[in-house]
């Protein structure tokens, strides 16, 4: 276990025991919050972050069932900032991205090199392509697009063989779901929709 970042001196407060067992608990440094933490059911500790207020404000970590670091990130007045690290359970660097005050593309990896999430944010939440990649690296199985944390675009599903699923595309508009043609009308006007193209149905694409 790396060594803890929320103050030693910090008090446990507003604990909160969860049905399957977990529990959380924020920490305190006289009246200042500072830090919070989630446990397993066996006791675990499987995050932590500083706080400043109800912001997260320094570093962010999250472990391994063996206690290792899995996610090494840091924020700024609640916004991710600078450069995020994912470990393996041996402790060896898989995957990295850098954000700036919340703006920049958040990965996720399930193995070193191997992408599994892709999400573009800006000023700290969602605003872009949301995308989940296969292992092979050249698909993706779901795919859909945000503007200012709603979904603002088409979302597509495909099934193991790469076909989609039942019921897509999908198209939202400023968080609504509508009918495909209401969206290419839309699209026509606003052009922070993306316009429909039918060969997008395919679940072709590049790694980051």
């Amino acid at each position: 276990m790396s060594d803890p970042i929320i103050p030693l001196d910090a008090t446990e407060s507003g604990v909160k025991w969860w049905d399957n067992g977990s529990k959380s608990a924020f920490y305190f440094v006289g009246e200042m919050k500072v830090g919070f933490r989630w446990f397993e059911p066996d006791g675990r500790l499987t995050m932590e972050y500083c706080l400043h207020g109800e912001l997260k404000h320094g570093p962010f970590r999250t472990y391994h069932d063996n206690g290792t670091v899995c996610e090494d990130a840091f924020y700024i007045e609640g916004k991710e900032h600078g450069e995020t690290k994912q470990y393996d359970e041996a402790g060896n660097l898989i995957g990295s991205y850098e954000m700036h005050h919340g703006t920049g593309v958040d990965l996720w990896y399930a193995r070193r090199g191997v992408l599994s999430e892709e999400r573009y944010v800006k000023d700290g939440v969602l605003d872009g392509f949301e995308r989940w990649w296969c292992e092979d690296q050249q698909t993706v199985w779901e795919e859909c697009h945000y503007e200012c944390g709603v979904q603002h675009g088409i979302e597509r599903r495909w099934n193991e063989r790469g076909r989609l699923k039942l019921g897509y595309p999908r198209y939202h508009i400023n968080g609504q779901r509508v009918s495909k043609r209401q969206y290419v009308r839309a699209s026509e006007r606003d052009e922070s929709l993306p316009k429909y193209v039918t060969s997008e149905d395919a679940p072709l694409g590049s790694c980051l």
